[in-house]
């Protein structure tokens, strides 16, 4: 794609890069997909291969379906606080694609045409993984971070121009840089540890585990919390494809129980339905701990 930004072929020394890096890449790789293989046969192929990386780009099989735009809003949120200086950097140089001015400069820095290689490599760097996983099925925003080095790139030489020989610029970027640092702190030592307790079940299943059911299952009632697999591993209730089971109803939770031969479980639930254990005759319900989208519940057989 560089290559066809540049309107140019590309070297013969680049071309057959192209098959001694594949061989270089496989040899590689299979420092560690060649023992996962033999351990784990074709389970192995078609859990990683064919489930996780066909599917989740052809289909929506995994839940996280997105429109289009989607990383195209991601992208740019991911450069602040130098999100202007990427703006611009992409608007300065999408003009000189458009009228290529940069491939008539003689490279010197202080040109407005300085870097131009290094920009268009860059620019060709960001696009391909941002247009390629737009197409996908299933969109986090974990799936661009090969396009951010390529951003971080074209924002550091924009800023490296836009600074140059202006000492009032260079130090109102200093300071930008010295504010970000202690707000990243800040937030990292005090306002991250009230997120993370209310996006995750970590301390809801460690409550749980204090107050003596380390070694009950775990259910999932009218939602499914996929951040259970890293606190709940092997208690978690699975269908036949390895997928958590979620239980809609009190009813099923009983049904499972008792031909489980279960006397008590833990249940993760939205707040709203914690009531219905309450208009339970079979199943007696008490809360253990609550964050702002969950409750974990100790439910045991009457």
């Amino acid at each position: 794609f560089y290559y066809l930004l540049r309107l140019k072929i590309p070297s013969k020394t680049l071309i057959l890069s192209v098959f001694w890096g594949t061989l270089l890449s496989i040899i590689v790789a299979s420092i560690w997909y060649l023992p996962m293989y033999l351990q784990n046969g074709w389970e192995f192929i078609d859990e990683f291969f064919i489930q996780h990386h066909f599917q989740r780009f052809s289909s929506n099989k995994y839940l996280h379906p997105q429109p289009f735009w989607f990383f195209w809003v991601v992208l740019p949120a991911m450069t602040i606080p130098w999100l202007p200086f990427f703006f611009v950097s992409i608007w300065k140089f999408a003009k000189e694609i458009i009228f290529r001015k940069g491939a008539k400069t003689d490279g010197h820095y202080e040109l407005p045409g300085s870097n131009y290689e290094l920009r268009l490599f860059a620019f060709a760097w960001l696009l391909v993984p941002l247009v390629f996983f737009s197409l996908s099925g299933s969109k986090l925003p974990g799936y661009i971070l090969p396009s951010l080095p390529a951003a971080c790139i074209l924002t550091a030489e924009f800023v490296s121009r836009f600074v140059y020989k202006r000492r009032h610029r260079i130090f109102a970027l200093q300071l930008l840089a010295f504010v970000t640092f202690g707000t990243v702190v800040f937030l990292l030592a005090y306002e991250l540890p009230k997120f993370a307790r209310d996006d995750s079940v970590k301390a809801l299943i460690r409550t749980a585990d204090l107050r003596g059911s380390a070694n009950e299952k775990i259910l999932n009632m009218q939602t499914v919390s996929h951040n259970a697999e890293f606190y709940g591993a092997g208690r978690l209730v699975r269908l036949p494809d390895g997928k958590q089971r979620r239980f809609d109803t009190v009813g099923e939770i009983n049904k499972y129980m008792a031909d489980e031969k279960i006397d008590s479980v833990l249940i993760l639930v939205p707040p709203q339905f914690v009531k219905d254990f309450g208009q339970s005759a079979d199943l007696s319900a008490k809360k253990l701990d609550q964050n702002k989208k969950l409750v974990i519940l100790q439910v045991k057989r009457k």
